[in-house]
């Protein structure tokens, strides 16, 4: 028997943490309108659930949640393969967190959770508050400037489709002293991942990318004069020997990129 329990601490007070406004808001780790989704949903009753659907896969997990403090306990007893039908008992302990989120341009606020072992994912899981995004126009803080730690990159929120013109190297950060993002294309032989996808620090020309963000002022380099744009991608990664299209984010310079 596994047995589940995730505490979500709240890290600021503009938020006030109560049953209230966790039912009221819908919390997921992928944007709206992605192929995938890992639900956190929060019922009138007590009762929270986890779900985690995408194309070949279903899974749910159910339990109960308390608030306590600035606390809330998520008690999850039953995983279920929601394809085969199959149930399982669990038991594992995953600490979670509320924050602002100040390095995510898509949302106010989010809820960090460690890695859940019942879940197919390898990584630490990151809620977003789909319910409450960024209006367009506004500034938004994206990571931290490793020169001035106190210090954000920010970023003036916009949202539209655009195209690379040519190849761009992906960068964490919008400068070109900054380390290189990736960008994976799926391997072209079948066999899923047992040849790993190619991927490669630049973006190349022709793929459709969505535009989240740029800095608040140009920047010249070389012959162009140009912002920064924070951009959304599909990148292609194993996981259990399959491909999967996950949305991955990254800066890259303007010059080569054109709104559609």
């Amino acid at each position: 028997m596994r047995y589940l329990i995730l505490s979500i601490m709240m890290t600021t007070s503009l938020y006030s943490l109560d049953s209230n406004y966790l039912r009221a808001h819908e919390w997921d780790i992928f944007p709206k309108n992605s192929e995938e989704s890992v639900v956190l949903k929060f019922e009138n009753d007590k009762e929270v659930t986890i779900t985690d659907q995408g194309m070949d896969f279903h899974s749910k997990i159910i339990g109960t949640y308390e608030i306590q403090s600035t606390q809330v306990l998520l008690h999850l007893s039953q995983f279920t393969d929601k394809l085969t039908n199959s149930h399982e008992k669990i038991q594992e302990n995953v600490a979670c967190f509320f924050d602002e989120a100040k390095d995510i341009i898509l949302v106010s606020a989010v809820i960090r959770c460690q890695k859940i072992q019942a879940l197919r994912y390898l990584s630490n899981f990151v809620f977003l508050n789909l319910s409450d995004t960024i209006r367009i126009g506004t500034s938004k803080c994206v990571g931290l400037d490793s020169k001035s730690p106190n210090k954000c990159i920010e970023a003036e929120t916009v949202n539209f489709n655009a195209i690379t013109t040519d190849s761009v190297k992906l960068r964490i950060k919008p400068s070109t002293s900054s380390k290189s993002g990736e960008y994976c294309v799926e391997p072209p032989q079948s066999g899923g991942c047992q040849v790993a996808p190619n991927c490669s620090p630049a973006v190349p020309s022709g793929v459709e990318v969505t535009v989240l963000g740029k800095t608040k002022s140009k920047e010249k380099i070389g012959k162009w004069n140009n912002y920064w744009y924070y951009i959304k991608y599909r990148n292609n990664e194993c996981w259990s020997r399959n491909t999967y299209q996950y949305d991955r984010y990254n800066w890259v310079f303007g010059e080569f990129i054109r709104q559609k």
